[in-house]
């Protein structure tokens, strides 16, 4: 809003602003100044603003905790672009595109189980990545060790060759 401000850390890791004309704690943003916010920082029009929001699917990880809440402000660009602005300090900490999100979802989300309702939860997608990860490397040993059973039964029986199968199944094999 033409103020300058401070942005400060404490001890505690969390950010506060003040204002660099009176010294005192600003209040955090509200929607129209969030919107204000991405419309001066894009220099694009405002679709629609939803917040303050602790969570979102791009806005889970750690680095964001002193930054939170958020107002996701959605711009009518061609790109389908979102900006996350903090309620805290007034920044945008995030932004995405529609291309950016699908690919992210099909890729991120799916590949690494990258769901909120999980991610807040840093015990438990820890464990479950553990898990995974576990049980992936016994398949591969197990599937190595079978692999290397059926080639000794193929050198046994003395037949040509390196795999005792054709087509698909020898790449697979192999």
């Amino acid at each position: 809003n033409g103020e300058p401000r401070y942005l400060v850390t404490g001890a505690d890791g969390l950010v506060a602003a003040l204002s660099a004309v009176t010294g005192q704690r600003l209040p955090p943003l509200d929607t129209t100044a969030a919107a204000a916010v991405a419309r001066q920082f894009a220099g694009h029009p405002v679709g629609r603003v939803l917040g303050p929001l602790q969570y979102d699917q791009w806005t889970i990880h750690d680095k964001y905790r002193p930054l939170r809440p958020f107002f996701r402000v959605s711009l009518t660009d061609a790109s389908a672009t979102t900006l996350y602005v903090s309620a805290v300090t007034g920044q945008v900490v995030q932004r995405t595109t529609r291309r950016e999100r699908i690919w992210n979802r099909l890729g991120a989300v799916i590949h690494w189980i990258n769901v909120p309702a999980l991610r807040v939860n840093q015990p438990l997608w820890h464990a479950l990545m553990w898990g995974f990860s576990l049980a992936a490397i016994a398949l591969i040993v197990a599937g190595l060790l079978m692999g290397y059973a059926r080639l000794w039964q193929h050198r046994r029986a003395h037949r040509p060759g390196l795999s005792p199968y054709r087509g698909a199944l020898r790449w697979h094999h192999a």
